[in-house]
C-alpha cells in the first residue's frame, strides 16, 4: 500500500471569459463555446484578486469519467441565468451548456443556454411569471441607478444548497444495498 497515489484524478477547472468557456492547460488559455456534463454538486468559495474579495460558485460536472469544475462569480449574470435553468433540468442526466457574449449599447451582455434531451431548456422564472423570485433593488447613487441583485443571489444559493442536499440523499439511497438501511 502506498502512502501517496501517483496517479491523480484529472480535474479541469473551467471559467467563463468574454462569452467563452476557458480552460488553462498550464501554457495557454483554451476557449470553448460549449461544454457538457452531468451536474453532480456545487460549493461556494470566497476568492480574492488584487485585494478585492468576491464569492464564486463552483459547479462539479462529470463527463465521460472526467471531472470539470465550472466556476462562476455569484455576482455575475452568468450565475443568475444558469441557476434559472436548474429547476427545469433533470439533474440525473447530462446537459449541454452554451455561453455567449454580445455588446449591446456599448455594454457587455452575457448569456447562457442549456440543452437537455435534445431540446433547449426554458428558464424557470420569466418576466411574465416571476413567482417567488425576488427582483433586483434599484439604488440611486448621485445621478446613476444601480441594480442590487443580492436578494437574487441569496435565493439561488439557498436553492442550490437545498436541491443538492436532496440529490445527495437520493443518490445515497439509490446506490445503497436495500438491506443496508441508513439508520
Amino acid at each position: 500500500m502506498k502512502a501517496f497515489e501517483n496517479e491523480k484524478e484529472k480535474i479541469y477547472w473551467i471559467r467563463i471569459k468574454d462569452g467563452k468557456f476557458v480552460y488553462w492547460n498550464g501554457e495557454k488559455e483554451i476557449f470553448y463555446d460549449e461544454m457538457k456534463g452531468k451536474i453532480i454538486n456545487f460549493y461556494l468559495k470566497v476568492n480574492e484578486i488584487n485585494g478585492q474579495e468576491f464569492e464564486e460558485c463552483i459547479f462539479t460536472l462529470i463527463c465521460e469519467n472526467e471531472k470539470y469544475l465550472l466556476s462562476m462569480r455569484v455576482d455575475s449574470s452568468y450565475f443568475r441565468i444558469f441557476c434559472n435553468y436548474l429547476p427545469n433540468l433533470d439533474l440525473n442526466d447530462t446537459v449541454l451548456i452554451k455561453v455567449k457574449m454580445d455588446i449591446v449599447l456599448g455594454k457587455k451582455k452575457g448569456a447562457i443556454f442549456v440543452k437537455q434531451f435534445e431540446k433547449w431548456i426554458k428558464a424557470y422564472f420569466v418576466r411574465d411569471n416571476m413567482k417567488d423570485y425576488p427582483g433586483p433593488k434599484m439604488i440611486t447613487l448621485g445621478d446613476k441607478i444601480i441594480y442590487d441583485n443580492t436578494d437574487q443571489v441569496n435565493y439561488w444559493k439557498a436553492y442550490l444548497k437545498n436541491i443538492f442536499k436532496v440529490q445527495q440523499i437520493r443518490n445515497n439511497l439509490i446506490g445503497n444495498d436495500p438491506d443496508d438501511l441508513p439508520f
